[in-house]
């Protein structure tokens, strides 16, 4: 948090010990007695599907008949990450960045689609989001080692106020609200999903940062990456340990520039086929580029860096057919 006169520091102060971090919203007596009897079977209507998130989200409070008194009495309803879910707190410039525009509802539709339809709620005071994950997504090594500039994991233990289920869009008597809402209970974004998401509003914000100095946006020389994994993966194998040092790092740089582009692409991929490969290869992006000590086999580590690279640059030049691109997410 970066202001101590926050709304979110306040609320923690008056509301619970510990940190705290988010907004929450009033709470109908309509909504708060469906949320009292957990529907069974299939959720068919908006109202108790509602009912059921929020049913879920108490789950969470130190004391739910306190969160639901608070959503009813002051619009705050303070829920402990850690058990249920956690949160991955994004500042706005880096989603906006991502989105390319700051228009809410063009924000929104972006979020829904790079994050696969995964819960965000917004927050007015601070220009934050908040994205929901499971409580497992604070152990990644992303988050622990702090990859991610403008992005944080919420820890175990952390408070947070989360709107009610049914306040969607920007309403000016309510300090937050749904972007993407929950589609039901456990419903939770997909933590592969917000790590790309993170590398790709990153990198945008850093050539945005570029073109405002005067800088000149490096392209992507396809065919410079082509001939590196033919270097590492069919010619043969370097002998000189200089040499293979040099071609670690730099498939290392095709990748980094790479993987934030096919990342962008994953929600316009019409082919599921294309698209769930597209995901398993960036998750090996994450794998081949989180190590922390170098590979004790070079060899070894030259190849898996020439197959992502390569798979990368594949899918870049031929996604296949993609979806219409109704904000500028494309660099292609």
């Amino acid at each position: 948090m970066t202001s101590s006169g926050s709304t979110q520091e306040q609320a923690a102060a008056a509301a619970a010990a510990g940190t705290a971090d988010g907004m929450s919203v009033g709470w109908s007596s309509t909504a708060r007695s469906l949320a009292l009897v957990p529907p069974t079977g299939v959720v068919h209507t908006r109202a108790v599907r509602e009912a059921a998130v929020a049913t879920w989200l108490l789950s969470s409070a130190d004391d739910r008949a306190q969160a639901r008194a608070e959503w009813d009495e002051t619009g705050l309803a303070l829920l402990r990450c850690g058990g249920l879910f956690t949160a991955v707190r994004i500042e706005a410039d880096l989603v906006h960045a991502a989105a390319g525009t700051t228009e809410s509802a063009a924000v929104d539709a972006y979020l829904d689609a790079a994050l696969l339809g995964g819960p965000v709620f917004a927050d007015r005071g601070s220009g934050r989001f908040y994205v929901l994950v499971p409580p497992s997504a604070a152990r990644r090594l992303e988050w622990v080692q702090g990859r991610h500039p403008g992005a944080t994991c919420l820890a175990p233990g952390t408070y947070l106020g989360v709107p009610r289920p049914d306040l969607v869009g920007p309403v000016p008597a309510y300090p937050s609200w749904w972007c993407v809402q929950m589609d039901g209970p456990g419903a939770l974004c997909d933590a592969d999903a917000v790590s790309r998401l993170c590398g790709y509003a990153r990198h945008r914000l850093l050539m945005a940062e570029a073109r405002d100095g005067g800088d000149e946006t490096p392209p992507i020389d396809v065919e410079c990456v082509r001939s590196t994994c033919q270097r590492a993966l069919w010619d043969p194998t370097p002998t000189d340990r200089a040499e293979t040092a040099d071609l670690i790092r730099t498939l290392e740089g095709h990748i980094r520039q790479l993987s934030p582009l096919v990342a962008a692409l994953v929600p316009r991929l019409r082919r599921k086929a294309i698209r769930d490969t597209a995901i398993v290869v960036l998750r090996k992006v994450d794998e081949v580029l989180g190590e922390r000590e170098p590979s004790v086999d070079a060899t070894r580590r030259l190849h898996d860096v020439g197959v992502v690279a390569r798979t990368l640059v594949a899918m870049f030049e031929h996604p296949g057919d993609l979806e219409p691109c109704s904000t500028r997410l494309d660099f292609r």
